[in-house]
């Protein structure tokens, strides 16, 4: 958990698409929900934060719980 939380956006999202990695289905789902409030939370402040990669971050890990459960 500490190393997609602590790396960059850019590496999480490679480490996400790496087959040598080793997550499991539920450190996928907790990185995504706690990603996933961690934007919305700083979407609903007046900060100006972007969007589009913590998106992407949300959909690489959702997409990595789905593609193991299959």
């Amino acid at each position: 958990m500490a190393t997609l939380l602590f790396n960059t956006q850019g590496d999480t999202i490679r480490f996400f698409f790496d087959n040598g990695n080793n997550l499991t289905d539920y450190l996928c789902l907790i990185f995504m929900l706690v990603w996933f409030f961690s934007t919305a939370t700083t979407y609903g402040t007046a900060i100006p934060a972007g969007l589009f990669i913590p998106g992407l971050l949300i959909g690489a890990s959702m997409g990595g719980s789905v593609g193991r459960f299959l």
